[in-house]
């Protein structure tokens, strides 16, 4: 038997529907008030998601920083964040990601998780499908 290929864990749509609400909030953010709660969501929710998915969002989560100053939330740092987290869910999925990875050892901490399942401790979505 062939080793199995490593799938990307945020499929092809669900990274198109990602990055047009990024992009939505990314446009709600430019207005002066509502800026500050588009950030708050925006961060709230991916984090959310990728946890959910078992994807490490470091990367989004520093990208979406800059939401929460007035001058630099003007800049698609939601989309950006997105867009980087996808890319690097996507390389890790490749062959060549997988060796540079384990080339990098402390790298592989901060972009997957072990396992590929949710952080110690918490029950990731086919490990509760499972148990039911």
């Amino acid at each position: 038997m062939q080793p199995e290929k490593p799938q990307p864990k945020i499929s092809a749509p669900e990274a198109y529907l990602l990055l047009a609400f990024a992009v939505i909030l990314d446009l709600i953010s430019i207005i002066p008030l509502i800026n500050e709660l588009t950030a708050v969501v925006a961060t709230a929710g991916y984090q959310l998601y990728y946890f959910l998915k078992g994807v490490r969002g470091y990367a989004g989560l520093a990208t979406n920083i800059i939401e929460f100053f007035p001058a630099l939330s003007a800049l698609p740092g939601i989309t950006a964040g997105v867009g980087i987290v996808i890319l690097i869910d996507r390389a890790t999925a490749t062959k060549l990601g997988q060796t540079a990875l384990k080339a990098t050892g402390p790298a592989q901490k901060f972009v997957t998780l072990k396992g590929g399942g949710a952080p110690s401790g918490a029950a990731s979505a086919p490990a509760l499908k499972k148990a039911a």
